[in-house]
Formats: structure tokens, sequence, C-alpha cells
């Protein structure tokens, strides 16, 4: 697949999946709950997956495209207009909720960011939020390593959704789900104060859990 089309497939799929989960978590969370958000995030991420597979591999998350990089799947050129790529794509999904939801009349420019201490849902300090994203990012990853070696079909999109949403049930108390600097960064752009203070947090973590990753793949795969 050209160059150019693997970009706007990881542009245009990390749109998607930060709009709708964010989405439904603004516009509808007093009906469906954490678990329908914690639904939305990890079905819209399947179909995501699904149709950007077979053209860039799905990744839609800088801290997949790392860890990719660590292991040599891709270069360095890939991982960093990967990443940009995602990270464009979060930045216009957080711009489009925020057009969306300012006429609404409670809007108080809260979109489903991520944070800790005070901006935690939980009130979780940084330490019990970091290492939940740090367990969680390194739990994701490593089952996309294993789906990625196997044949991409609906199958393979839905088991990276399903982990989504396990992974985020658990964390949603603590950050609010992130485990992808892309999905933190585009509504932390928008929102501002706490929550874009605290996004380098959601890049140090992440990325931290890929290298983890890599290395716990090695030694489990090691003969």
């Amino acid at each position: 697949m050209k160059y150019p089309q693997r970009l706007m497939a990881e542009f245009l799929g990390t749109l998607f999946g930060v709009f709708i989960g964010c989405g439904a978590a603004i516009s509808s969370s007093s009906s469906i709950g954490v678990l329908g958000i914690c639904f939305s995030f990890g079905l819209a991420l399947s179909v995501s997956h699904y149709v950007t597979g077979p053209i860039s591999g799905g990744h839609l998350n800088p801290a997949v495209s790392f860890a990719f990089w660590l292991r040599k799947k891709i270069n360095l050129k890939e991982f960093l207009s990967y990443g940009v790529a995602q990270l464009l794509g979060a930045s216009v999904a957080g711009a489009l909720l925020y057009i969306l939801m300012m006429d609404k009349p409670d809007f108080n420019q809260l979109l489903y960011s991520n944070g800790f201490g005070p901006h935690s849902p939980g009130g979780f300090t940084m330490l019990s939020g970091g290492l939940a994203e740090l367990l969680m990012t390194t739990f994701f990853i490593l089952a996309f390593f294993a789906v990625s070696t196997s044949k991409r079909d609906a199958a393979t999109s839905l088991l990276v959704g399903v982990a989504n949403i396990g992974i985020y049930l658990f964390l949603t108390p603590f950050t609010n789900g992130s485990i992808n600097p892309a999905r933190s960064f585009g509504v932390a752009l928008m929102e501002g104060g706490d929550a874009l203070n605290q996004v380098w947090f959601f890049f140090l973590v992440p990325m931290t859990g890929s290298v983890l990753a890599v290395v716990l793949e090695k030694v489990i795969s090691k003969k």
C-alpha cells in the first residue's frame, strides 16, 4: 500500500476512534454509563482496526507504533509519520467534539480527557494512575502483538476491541482510560487546563509500557 494512503488510514482511524469513544462519553454518559462508554471505545477501535489493518496495520496509537519500531517492524520515519498522523486525527476529533458540544446548555468544556489527582474520576494519585496505565498499556500491546501475527479479519479486530473494553473498564476510575497518547492529546488540546497540563504524563507512561511490552515479548517468546 502506498505511503500516503497508510498515513491517511492512521489519521482517519484515530479520528473515528477518539470521536466515537469520547463523543459517547460526553453526550450520553448519563444514559449509557461507564460500561457503555467502554464499549463505545472498544467497538470504535474494532471497526477502525478492521478498516485500516490491511492498509497501515491499524496501529491508531503512538504507543503501538513505538512498540513496532522497537521491534524493527517499521522504521523511524514510519514511526514518526504514523505518530503525527495519529495525533492530528485525534486533534481533529477533539475539535469536532468541541464544536458539536459548545452549544449544549450545560457544556463546561470537559471532553472526557485523562488525568490524575483532582482530574482523576476516582481521585487517584499520579502514582496509582501511572501504575494502572503502565500495566494496562503493556497488556494491550502484548495482545496487539499476538493478533498482529494472525490473519487480519473481523475476529482479529474484534479481539483488539474487546481487549480495549476490558482495559478501559479497569482504567476509567483511575484516569478515564488512555493507553493511547493520541486519545489523550486530542481532547486535552481542546479542553486546556489540568487536562493539557497533565497530557505529558499520558505520553510518557504509555511509551514506557511499549518498552516493557517489547522486553516481555522477547522473554516470553525466547526458546
